[in-house]
């Protein structure tokens, strides 16, 4: 891994504990005071605005706790060249980096999650890069209102993840094609090949599949 992905992982990794201990501090006052105003008898002036108010700041640290929950995984990714990891894994941090940009597409991404546990053996970074720019390039095709869906498995045959688009008219050949004819496709099934992915449009033209071989330590510190 390059030194410029390892400091920008540990300075993000640094930066989501501090922001945890900040959410931590301030979720504390929100409970002393929506404790105060439950043991508080006497009325007090707009109450009702004030509970609200109280709630929808506890929803949102709730919020920020969560996102750099995720931060911080997804920073401890540049930490290793090759690793194993679970399958599961990959597809919730790609989601979770794809989330902004399907909500303001008007986007919705589904994945169903494979019982049990798939591993695979990859570059971290480089094999969540790939599955964030093949949902970037769907999301950016599929219009808005359409769906993506996601399914994986691996039983018998290297893991694979299947990327379906679903467009409010049907029409899932007429978004592959917009994919397989955008020069940022050719680029990306180049770059793939390097760390053993394989980007495959189906033969039905349904959706994309990425192929997971198995990646060696010396292929990856050969790049």
């Amino acid at each position: 891994m390059d030194r410029k992905s390892q400091f920008i992982g540990k300075v993000t990794a640094a930066t989501t504990h501090e922001l945890k201990n900040v959410l931590a501090i301030i979720k504390e006052s929100i409970g002393l005071m929506q404790d105060i105003m439950s043991l508080n008898k006497a009325p007090v002036a707009n109450q009702d605005k004030f509970e609200r108010t109280l709630s929808r700041m506890m929803h949102q640290v709730t919020r920020g706790v969560n996102l750099s929950i995720q931060l911080n995984t997804f920073a401890h990714v540049a930490d290793h060249d090759v690793a194993e990891m679970q399958i599961t894994h990959v597809i919730n941090q790609a989601l979770f980096a794809s989330k902004r940009a399907a909500r303001l597409k008007n986007v919705v991404v589904e994945c169903e999650l494979p019982q049990g546990a798939i591993i695979v053996n990859s570059d971290p970074l480089a094999l969540q890069m790939a599955l964030f720019q093949v949902l970037g390039l769907i999301i950016e095709n599929v219009g808005a209102g359409g769906h993506i869906h996601l399914k994986s498995h691996g039983a018998g045959k290297p893991p694979i993840i299947k990327i379906i688009a679903e467009p409010t008219d049907k029409d899932r050949k007429a978004i592959i094609q917009k994919v397989e004819a955008s020069p940022d496709w050719k680029r990306l099934k180049e770059w793939t090949s390097e760390i053993n992915v394989r980007l495959d449009i189906d033969s039905d033209m349904e959706g994309i599949t990425m192929v997971i071989e198995k990646l060696e330590s010396d292929i990856s510190g050969s790049k």
